[in-house]
């Protein structure tokens, strides 16, 4: 039995948005096809981190809060796993994505990575900058008490 509805719940301020929203075009457009009755329902949470697919009410999926820095959710496996788990819900079996949308998802998927990538170069390159700074504070600090000492 087909459910009444299915819902998509997803941080709005995520890295992931685009995988979000390409998500829930692709149930929204599966569902059309496979089940026109079933309610549809998508909305944004502040609740940093969160993404969750539930239908009438009971998760199908549930993204981790804590990001996989090297292979971030929703993964193109969760993706296919979840569709896959609706279409059969909704009574179609088989595969859930043509080879187009599986190839645009992955894309998105590389550019999240990519994305976590250079957060982390911006990471080291502040540190690296803070501890110059600190070095050279200390420098001067020390410049300046033997300046001072010199001219006890």
């Amino acid at each position: 039995m087909a459910p009444n509805e299915i819902s998509m719940t997803y941080c709005d301020k995520c890295s992931f948005v685009p995988k979000a929203n390409y998500m829930a075009e692709l149930i929204e457009h599966k569902l059309k096809g496979a089940a026109p009755s079933v309610k549809f329902s998508k909305q944004s949470t502040p609740d940093f981190g969160h993404m969750d697919v539930k239908f009438d009410g009971l998760d199908l999926y549930s993204k981790a809060r804590t990001p996989n820095m090297e292979d971030p959710q929703p993964t193109p496996k969760e993706l296919e796993k979840c569709l896959a788990s609706l279409m059969k819900m909704c009574g179609k079996e088989g595969s859930s994505l043509t080879e187009e949308e599986k190839a645009k998802f992955a894309k998105l998927h590389a550019e999240q990575i990519q994305y976590f990538r250079k957060q982390s170069d911006m990471k080291k390159l502040q540190l690296a900058s803070v501890s110059a700074c600190v070095g050279l504070l200390a420098c001067c600090d020390w410049f300046n008490r033997e300046r001072h000492r010199r001219l006890d």
